[in-house]
């Protein structure tokens, strides 16, 4: 009976997830049809023969071309079919439930030892910058955006590591990894970069993370996107209090696992 009911609770929850999808695809059609078209079939084709691999994809190689041809851009870290400006506001939500998220937490920015993870164009750096944080370790797998950074944030350290591959050293007060779960696809690689975290994360400290979903789901024709669920990352915690999850975008949340 309870299998039968986790079943159907699945199942509604891909339905949602499915219409939401849809429902995003339609505004993108309406609002510049062409361009979806193009971007969608140089995923399906062009891009999946390019980076797509067994055990998910070449992340390494794809988000240094993205970086490469969008820059400080948002678009190289979202989505590719907003404007600058419409991408400019949705980070912007997201920014707010983060802080808000966080202080709710407790976290004490300016004394903490602070890990992010996927630095990307570093507006969560900055972020993190105006909370007070003192001393961060940013950490992408492609450098090609470190130069701005370093001359943006002088007294912040950036290293290029795949958090799927390469062991983090140190220990860390917070850990904060923002839109990067996501794109990791691959169920393996996902457990190494959990419980890489949870090696350099400090007695007392937290790890922030978002987005997650209720339901785990896959998008079948991007390659290189896959929602993780909360208990999909909880699982790899064991002996961590996790918080309560927190609205974050659209569907997902964000939540917080202390040590």
């Amino acid at each position: 009976m309870e299998r039968d009911q986790l079943d159907s609770r699945k199942e509604a929850d891909n339905h949602i997830a499915a219409r939401f999808v849809l429902g995003q695809l339609w505004i993108r059609l309406k609002k510049d049809s062409m361009g979806t078209l193009k971007r969608g079939l140089y995923h399906l084709f062009v891009g999946r023969f390019k980076y797509a691999r067994d055990t998910g994809y070449d992340a390494p190689r794809f988000w240094q071309d993205r970086f490469e041809r969008c820059g400080f851009s948002l678009a190289s870290v979202t989505d590719e079919g907003f404007s600058e400006a419409e991408n400019e506001e949705r980070y912007r939500a997201t920014r707010e439930k983060f802080v808000e998220f966080c202080e709710g937490q407790n976290i004490n920015f300016s004394s903490s030892r602070t890990l992010e993870i996927g630095c990307g164009t570093g507006f969560y750096t900055q972020t993190l910058c105006e909370l007070g944080v003192k001393e961060l370790t940013g950490v992408d797998i492609t450098d090609v955006l470190f130069n701005g950074l370093r001359e943006s944030h002088p007294g912040y350290q950036f290293i290029r590591k795949d958090i799927t591959t390469d062991k983090i050293e140190g220990s860390y007060d917070l850990v904060v990894m923002i839109d990067v779960v996501q794109h990791i696809v691959n169920e393996n690689k996902l457990q190494f970069a959990m419980e890489n975290i949870k090696e350099c994360l400090a007695n007392d400290g937290v790890f922030v993370i978002a987005p997650l979903c209720e339901t785990s789901r896959t998008a079948p024709l991007l390659y290189f996107l896959r929602m993780w669920s909360l208990s999909d990352v909880a699982k790899h915690f064991d002996n961590c209090t996790m918080s309560e999850p927190a609205s974050f975008r659209d569907t997902d949340s964000i939540i917080a696992i202390s040590r």
